[in-house]
């Protein structure tokens, strides 16, 4: 320290460190601005900036001050109005300097005021920022972003895209304001066009279909739907109508003709199948009683069988194997039941025996030995069981 800083002020003192600790007791926005000019250590410029923490204490240090200090303070003091502003209860307590439009965008969002949202809302005029506020704010400052708001192609873009069903209608009132009765004509032949788009996609669609079991009807109301938006067709419109019509029927007609065979086609099956049925019945029954000639009957059902189309349907199939496996079996029951013919005649003419026998005793011998004759005989015919 030198001898001459015995008579300085702090403030002006040689030793930075004394100079930063004299900022804490001077008030004089003339001093503070007199410093700045002449402080050549950041520090001590850090400690006068830190001190004017208020905007009524930097709104009276700026005009005193020139260069990057006084662009360094504009921003600071920019920052607390801002923030002021966002706090402040009235318009009274706000600050509107020139703000750009995403400060007032955020300003419009969270000022505890509405006024302030309103006031920050009206001095917007960026489209983009005005649209986003409309789509993502409350209806009050949805308004005020309406009202700003005079593009045509904005306005038609908020309509389809605004979430809120009651900031919509502020957007289409104002839209209805600006464009009348004239826009609302052009959105009719828009809608009508739009139909008239959708009756030929459908006819289109319908075109390409190959069943059109379900489809007449269908077909009906769009020719119906066609001609009450008529008026809003075109030329080529109304050819590709012309050509859709006539393709629809192409495939109409040709779907009654491919349904016409199907049935001639499911019938004549039925009628094979039912033939199939009756042969293996008429087969079935003959393998149940015995046959004169066998061999014969075999070949006429078989050959009654033959001349049928060849089977295709799942169920001629079933029927043909059940068929072949009764034609196996039928020499077999045959067999069988010659057996037991053979087995039951034989049986037959023992009992016929058996009662000559009986009545030829009764005649000639006594009751005991006719007793003893029969219990002979009882045991026989349970040995034939």
């Amino acid at each position: 320290m030198g001898l001459i800083d015995l008579f300085k002020p702090d403030w002006k003192h040689g030793t930075p460190e004394k100079r930063q600790l004299a900022v804490a007791s001077i008030e004089d926005p003339a001093t503070f601005a007199e410093m700045l000019a002449n402080e050549q250590v950041q520090s001590v410029k850090d400690v006068i900036f830190r001190k004017h923490d208020t905007i009524e204490s930097l709104q009276r240090l700026i005009p005193l001050i020139n260069g990057s200090d006084k662009t360094f303070l504009e921003n600071k003091l920019a920052l607390l109005q801002f923030n002021a502003s966002l706090r402040a209860t009235d318009l009274s307590q706000a600050y509107f300097r020139d703000w750009d439009a995403k400060q007032l965008s955020r300003l419009a969002r969270e000022a505890k005021s509405v006024e302030v949202q309103l006031k920050a809302v009206g001095l917007i005029d960026d489209v983009k920022v005005l649209s986003s506020l409309i789509q993502h704010t409350g209806k009050h400052v949805a308004q005020v972003a309406v009202e700003n708001l005079s593009d045509k192609g904005i306005l038609q873009k908020l309509l389809k895209s605004v979430p809120q069903k009651s900031v919509r209608l502020l957007v289409q009132e104002r839209y209805d304001a600006l464009f009348g009765e004239e826009e609302k004509a052009h959105a009719r032949t828009l809608e009508g066009l739009a139909e008239l788009e959708h009756v030929l996609n459908v006819l289109e669609g319908m075109a390409s279909v190959s069943d059109w079991s379900s489809l007449g009807e269908a077909f009906s109301l769009q020719l119906e739907r066609w001609q009450q938006l008529l008026e809003f067709s075109t030329e080529d419109h109304r050819q590709k109508f012309h050509d859709l019509c006539e393709s629809c029927q192409l495939r109409k007609t040709e779907y009654e003709h491919m349904a016409a065979e199907s049935t001639a086609k499911a019938a004549e099956f039925e009628a094979r199948v039912q033939q199939r049925r009756l042969l293996l019945h008429e087969l079935l029954e003959a393998s149940d009683v015995v046959q004169e000639d066998g061999t014969q009957l075999l070949a006429d059902i078989k050959g009654r069988w033959e001349i049928l189309e060849p089977a295709e349907s799942a169920e001629e199939i079933a029927c043909q194997g059940r068929f072949e496996k009764a034609l196996q079996t039928f020499d077999v029951k045959q067999n069988r039941l010659r057996d037991l013919q053979n087995k039951k005649e034989g049986i037959q003419e023992e009992l016929q025996g058996i009662l000559s026998e009986l009545t030829a005793l009764k005649e000639s011998e006594p009751s005991s030995k006719l007793r003893s004759t029969l219990r002979k005989q009882r045991k026989f015919l349970h040995s034939l069981d």
